[in-house]
């Protein structure tokens, strides 16, 4: 696909970004949207992992239990 900036796969359906659009095919079925007629919400989110961190990874914040 050309000018394809990133594509992402559900169980169901495969998102595709372009410059221009959305595309979301489910089968056969192929939906567009145009980015100005999609809201994005973004949130943090924390993840407690119980093992130690790679080697080369950088803590940055941490909780105890």
């Amino acid at each position: 696909m050309n000018g394809l900036l990133a594509s992402e796969r559900t169980r169901k359906e495969t998102v595709y970004l372009t410059p221009d659009a959305i595309l979301v095919t489910a089968g056969k079925i192929v939906a567009g949207f145009g980015y100005e007629d999609i809201e994005f919400l973004f949130r943090s989110a924390r993840f407690i992992k119980e093992e130690t961190p790679p080697a080369d990874a950088t803590v940055v914040d941490q909780t105890w239990r």
